[in-house]
Order: C-alpha cells, then sequence, then structure tokens
C-alpha cells in the first residue's frame, strides 16, 4: 500500500508528495495509516484524502469517510470509470497519469528520492487500443 500526501502552493503550482509505504496491511491497519498521516499533516493544508476505492480500496475508503475530518474532502477514485475526455483516453487512470506525467515534465510535482517510487513511475507504459486508437496506460 502506498500512501502520498501532496502539499500544493500557489506560487508556481508545486505539488510536493510525502510518501509512506506499508506491506501486508489489511484494511483498517491501512485506514488508521492515513489517520495518522492526516492528522499529523492537519496544519500544512491537505485538503482532500483520494482513495482508490476498487477492490481492497473500498472498505479503506468506506472507513475513512466514516471517520473523516469536517476540514477535508473524502474523494472516491474509480481507475477505470470514464475519462473527462473520452475521446483521447480509454479510463480515468489513463487520463491522470498523463495529466501527471505533464505535471512531471513542466516542474509541478516534485516527489522524494525514492528509488521504490521511481522505478514503478517509470515501468507505467501506454498503448493504444482497438477502440478509435484510445490511449491506455499498462501498470505492471
Amino acid at each position: 500500500t502506498v500512501v502520498t500526501a501532496t502539499r500544493h502552493y500557489l506560487n508556481g503550482f508545486k505539488a510536493e508528495a510525502e510518501i509512506e509505504f506499508y506491506n501486508n496491511a489489511d484494511t483498517m491497519v491501512t485506514a488508521g495509516y492515513i489517520w495518522r498521516m492526516f492528522d499529523r499533516l492537519k496544519d500544512q493544508r491537505v485538503l482532500a484524502i483520494v482513495i482508490d476505492s476498487i477492490g481492497i480500496g473500498k472498505g479503506v475508503f468506506d472507513r475513512l469517510k466514516e471517520q473523516k475530518p469536517s476540514n477535508a474532502a473524502m474523494v472516491e477514485f474509480i481507475a477505470g470509470a470514464k475519462a473527462e475526455d473520452s475521446e483521447r483516453f480509454a479510463n480515468l487512470k489513463t487520463e491522470t497519469a498523463m495529466r501527471m506525467r505533464r505535471d512531471f515534465e513542466n516542474g509541478m510535482i516534485k516527489i522524494p528520492e525514492n528509488r521504490m517510487l521511481i522505478n514503478d513511475l517509470l515501468s507505467w507504459r501506454i498503448e493504444p487500443t482497438s477502440t478509435k486508437g484510445k490511449i491506455k496506460l499498462i501498470d505492471p
């Protein structure tokens, strides 16, 4: 499980990530890790908690939604949902990844020097689908 907190700065629109990794945690333990991170960062303007709610993430999302503080939005991310630009992208996951790629290229995202994270991001590939050549993200 990867938990990421971002801080957004208006001067330059940079997003700086804080990332924690957890292995073999059940849904309630994972929800606890996320809650602790949010509580620790509450003075740093963490405005939303976004959870990939497919599969095991659904239980984490439901638990955090139940406990959410009033000053944070809970956002349910469904990777296979329809992209906003559905003419170009096969799904929301691909569209989000391509936006993230653009933001990296434009210097708008800063991440820690974490070899595991960097290798994971570099392993992502895109390929056209048979549906009008829409782009689809392939992540190992």
